[in-house]
């Protein structure tokens, strides 16, 4: 997998102190996990069942890197999320690569009520649709991470639910 590289500004927090917020953020996303839900491969074509495991380890104290392989009917693939946050653990910066699409996609977002929401900082051109995404990562319980993913065609309009994988922390 190739390197990734998180926005800079958040990187340049990294050398300040990280408030307890922060590193409780951060931690939640660490360990083994599994995942199954309904994914479209394309974005627009017929859900499948997919599941997946995925490791989160910590990079620096506000980043971490969440990678491992998902897959369905259609195949499998590599999945990362690498994710970065300021020192007040409320603003985000994200990078989604999946190896099936050979795509790596930036993400800018904020933690709000618990919720984190990452929007796809540019369009994606897939074959004739111009995609832009909304990703959504939440804790329901203790050991589980929800992640979803909404995602609208700018050429016509036309919105989807691309993702909803419930994770549960094995270790």
């Amino acid at each position: 997998m190739r390197g990734f590289v998180i926005f800079a500004g958040l990187l340049a927090a990294l050398t300040q102190p990280v408030p307890a917020m922060a590193k409780d953020v951060v931690q939640r996303f660490l360990g083994v996990w599994v995942g199954q839900g309904l994914v479209r491969p394309n974005g627009f074509d017929a859900l499948e069942k997919v599941r997946c495991k995925v490791k989160g380890t910590l990079t620096a104290p506000t980043q971490v890197s969440f990678v491992g392989r998902c897959a369905t009917t259609s195949g499998a693939t590599a999945f990362g999320l690498f994710v970065a946050q300021d020192e007040t653990g409320l603003l985000f910066a994200a990078k989604i690569q999946i190896s099936a699409v050979a795509t790596e996609v930036d993400f800018k977002g904020r933690n709000e009520d618990g919720q984190i929401q990452l929007l796809q900082v540019s369009p994606v051109q897939q074959e004739d649709r111009l995609l832009t995404s909304k990703v959504t990562l939440s804790f329901p319980q203790a050991r589980e991470m929800k992640m979803t993913d909404d995602i609208t065609d700018l050429n016509s309009g036309e919105t989807a639910q691309s993702l909803e994988i419930l994770f549960v922390r094995q270790d």
